[in-house]
């Protein structure tokens, strides 16, 4: 059973997040706002639903209601064909999320393997109410999804676009801790201040396979060590690059069109292979690199 009292109050931060509001009136007053300024700029005619619930959704996170019954009164939809829609799709949240999104596959395979103790062991280690799926924090929300098509890294779990496999229940602290690790380092790994026309391309897959293999921690190592080394490249994830059984890899382009391809990377190995294809944009890098034996 929901606490719609707890609800209430997720859905007043949710909605005053982003506002100086000092009230739930105030509060559900910025919504209106925010929500009036979607309508304006998708539509108001019955085939903007879809457009519509996905520009609140961004916006919000989930679907508060208030926003809905303003849909209703500015719009041609009626509050059957938006809730028809919203509950078929789910893609659509009726009720706040947290900032993080696990995700436990519920799929045969990982079913006859624990995900639900899994899936349990998340919501104990996390300290979920039983009658909520997010933190009291709203840093973390869990659900189990029907399949996340990685069946031999069974059980699985995807925590945002990070896929973790062969996940016990007695592994879920490290799992969350691995995953916030990865978020700081990402978050710390800024490339944008590396200037100039790019040297080339390194391609990585990020399916699912290849996240769970270890093309995420591969990816950041990349991230790192452009910015330390001063090499200008675009860092480029790709769909299944069919050689699940070579991953973690990672292509290189390189502007004539070579293509070098990389096996079983392991993250230590990164700045070795970019300094085999591109120079530092930079003297002083190039200097550096060359005192410290890179």
């Amino acid at each position: 059973m929901v606490n719609w009292i707890r609800l209430e109050k997720m859905e007043q931060k949710n909605i005053c997040k982003d506002c100086d509001v000092h009230s739930p009136d105030e509060a559900r007053e910025a919504m209106v706002r925010r929500t009036d300024a979607i309508i304006d700029r998708v539509g108001t005619e019955r085939k903007c639903i879809i457009p519509l619930l996905q520009a609140l959704q961004a916006e919000f996170s989930y679907l508060p209601s208030d926003a809905l019954n303003r849909v209703y009164e500015r719009t041609e939809i009626d509050r059957a064909q938006m809730m028809s829609v919203a509950t078929f799709y789910a893609q659509f949240r009726m009720i706040p999320y947290g900032k993080h999104i696990i995700r436990v596959c519920a799929g045969t395979a990982c079913h006859v393997k624990g995900a639900d103790t899994v899936y349990d062991a998340f919501r104990r280690e996390l300290n979920i109410a039983p009658d909520s799926i997010t933190t009291a924090d709203q840093q973390y929300s869990i659900e189990k999804i029907a399949c996340l098509g990685c069946c031999a890294l069974a059980p699985v779990v995807q925590i945002d676009q990070t896929i973790f496999g062969h996940v016990q229940p007695g592994r879920v602290n490290e799992v969350i801790k691995d995953f916030e690790r990865q978020i700081e380092q990402s978050t710390g790994s800024d490339t944008s201040e590396v200037k100039g026309k790019s040297q080339g391309e390194v391609r990585l897959g990020m399916e699912n396979c290849c996240q769970a293999s270890g093309t995420a921690e591969v990816k950041i190592a990349v991230e790192q060590a452009c910015e330390e080394l001063g090499i200008n490249v675009d860092i480029k994830p790709v769909s299944c690059v069919g050689a699940c059984n070579q991953i973690p890899l990672i292509d290189v382009a390189m502007p004539d069109g070579s293509i070098s391809r990389y096996p079983h990377v392991k993250p230590e190995e990164v700045k070795e292979i970019l300094l085999y294809h591109f120079r530092p944009v930079s003297r002083w890098r190039r200097w550096r690199n060359a005192q410290s034996g890179g």
